[in-house]
């Protein structure tokens, strides 16, 4: 893992066997995992944080922010 940033939130590169990502956590405990280009890792990821409940998935609308 790499530190990337940190500030009023840190942001984490993680090489892992399922491939590169990143997880943003920001002060108020919201965490965003991200890939650029690696949509089945974050399919992958989805799959064992559903099953976990400590884990909560807020869905958005994107177009909210832009």
């Amino acid at each position: 893992m790499n530190d990337l940033w940190m500030n009023d939130e840190i942001e984490i590169e993680v090489s892992s066997d399922i491939g590169l990502f990143y997880v943003s956590k920001d002060i108020w405990d919201l965490a965003f995992i991200m890939s650029d280009n690696n949509q089945e890792c974050i399919n992958k990821i989805n799959l064992i944080l559903l099953k976990d409940k400590n884990f909560h998935k807020a869905e958005v609308n994107f177009e909210d922010y832009k």
